[in-house]
């Protein structure tokens, strides 16, 4: 979860420090891990994450800019776990969106697993390409130390 968290507050603490009353150390980590865990169950339920940031004592401008990003947020989560399963890393908010009905986080899922297998698939042919220009530099190199 604690990944989950620092993608969240890396996106978010940068556009809430423009709001003029906003302060970082107002925000426990309780509530970022309330957030949090709201926020990966958005697509299929939106109303925790929308209850928790009206109850939670933030002033108005704030809660409106945590409502308006709240899609945003959503969205750059499930990009970056999509990306960190994809590499074999796992974590608890991973396990939460694996089980949830939702599909876009298995939707980004499916984009990295064909992203990783075509680049796998252009750098076996780029080295198949090089491959003899290798060969030919390996003759050079052992012909010019020979001398």
């Amino acid at each position: 979860m604690k990944t989950a968290i620092e993608i969240v507050k890396g996106y978010l603490i940068p556009k809430l420090e423009k709001v003029s009353n906003f302060n970082i150390e107002t925000s426990s980590e309780d509530f970022w891990e309330s957030f949090v865990d709201s926020l990966l169950i958005f697509e299929t339920n939106g109303k925790p994450i929308y209850k928790l940031i009206t109850s939670c004592n933030l002033s108005n401008e704030v809660k409106e800019k945590l409502i308006s990003k709240t899609p945003i947020i959503y969205s750059k989560l499930i990009k970056e776990l999509a990306e960190e399963y994809v590499k074999g890393n796992t974590s608890k908010a991973i396990g939460i969106l694996l089980n949830s009905k939702g599909t876009s986080f298995k939707g980004e899922v499916e984009f990295f697993y064909i992203l990783k297998k075509a680049s796998e698939i252009a750098e076996r042919k780029r080295i198949k390409e090089e491959l003899p220009l290798f060969f030919e530099r390996l003759k050079n190199q052992i012909s010019n130390s020979d001398q």
